[in-house]
């Protein structure tokens, strides 16, 4: 940053920064995408909350591919209902036999202890469909 500052002044600009504005509106609180690898945890999680799940692998390509579609959907806020989560299957096995997971990425709903909707595959229109029919 020194030699920006020192060019900026070679060049006739002022080193001082601006100060930085405040907004005076508060944004909601975003929904994060929470990694879960106890059964336990993911057991509870689905009886308390509707659940949008993530199975992937970090082997796995097309997972690699639609996570960043995953977490963008999380984080829109737009799917007040939902709780995102991810599980490795790897790092969750037991989790993944619960669900019945044989294949990746699997994306679930869990509503109320109970798997009421799945897909695989790395499709980020499917996955959004998901989201509007039971996130909001």
């Amino acid at each position: 940053l020194k030699s920006v500052a020192i060019l900026a002044r070679a060049e006739g600009a002022s080193a001082r920064t601006p100060p930085r504005r405040r907004c005076s509106r508060r944004t909601p609180p975003v929904a994060m995408v929470k990694q879960v690898t106890d059964k336990e945890e993911f057991d509870q999680l689905v009886k308390e909350s509707l659940v949008i799940v993530d199975f992937t692998a970090t082997w796995c390509g097309p997972c690699q591919m639609i996570g960043p579609a995953f977490v963008e959907l999380a984080e829109s806020g737009a799917y007040p209902k939902a709780v995102f989560i991810k599980v490795d299957v790897d790092e969750g096995e037991a989790i993944a036999q619960k669900a019945g997971v044989n294949a990746m990425p699997t994306f679930q709903v869990w509503k109320d202890g109970a798997k009421v909707e799945e897909f695989c595959g790395a499709d980020k229109a499917k996955l959004t469909d998901l989201c509007e029919k039971h996130g909001k």
